[in-house]
């Protein structure tokens, strides 16, 4: 793997921990009475993103989020 490969792979993962990271961070500001309201909790939400990384993250910005958003309407 020549110096670009190695950067690409530097990237990926800068890419995933942020990932990670902005959706703990999100999943934790929202507010707990919305995720009541979906029938979820956020420990149990932002727990199962810090032991699943990225891949946590994308299901809470996919499947998660768009409910909290929309009971908070």
């Amino acid at each position: 793997m020549g110096a670009e490969g190695g950067l690409l792979v530097l990237l990926f993962l800068v890419f995933l921990i942020g990932l990670s990271l902005w959706g703990v961070v999100d999943a934790a500001l929202q507010p707990d009475r919305a995720y009541a309201e979906i029938g979820l909790r956020k420990g149990l939400v932002t727990g199962l993103m810090i032991l699943t990384c990225a891949v946590g993250a994308a299901g809470y910005f996919a499947f998660v989020r768009p409910r909290l958003k929309r009971v908070q309407r």
